[in-house]
């Protein structure tokens, strides 16, 4: 009885150990607020998704998905026109670098809807999405997600929380 005992608290104690280095694990998911202008033409803003897929030493891949809205410049015959357009994407993240800074290479696909009322008219259009950037990212820390890019849709900033 005594060994069983014995036995049953050594083992306890190893599931307490392996519990509590859980909080030490890499964060694999991400949320961020991206916004992003291209001066003269548009500005967009979107809530993305994100989820880390594979890691290495200098290496990790994620997966991105992000819903937002495109406020662009429509040319009319006498005016201008501010036009809002919903926006879909979905793309893959490679990140190198080590620690909590890294070089981002975004690629993927965007979806625009584009509605025009007054002419009955519906643009459906898939963009290819293509952005360069810096990306701080704390592993383990409380979860800051800072990224700078530069892509086909111009300039942008994104900050979120992983967890």
């Amino acid at each position: 009885m005594k060994k069983i005992l014995i036995s049953l608290i050594i083992c306890l104690n190893i599931i307490q150990l392996n519990a509590q280095t859980d909080s030490l694990l890499v964060k694999k998911n991400v949320i961020k607020l991206n916004a992003t202008v291209f001066p003269d033409y548009f500005h967009s803003y979107s809530v993305a998704y994100e989820r880390n897929i594979f890691a290495k030493k200098w290496l990790k891949l994620n997966v991105e998905a992000d819903a937002g809205v495109v406020y662009s410049l429509c040319n009319k015959v006498w005016y201008h026109k501010v036009c809002k357009l919903p926006s879909f994407s979905t793309s893959v993240n490679t990140l190198f670098g080590r620690k909590s800074h890294y070089f981002e290479i975004n690629t993927g696909v965007r979806y625009f809807i584009f509605c025009e009322e007054e002419y009955n008219y519906i643009f459906k259009e898939w963009m290819p999405v293509l952005n360069l950037g810096y990306r701080y990212q704390n592993p383990k820390g409380r979860g800051l997600v800072f990224r700078t890019f530069i892509g086909l849709f111009g300039v942008g900033i994104s900050v979120g929380k992983s967890f």
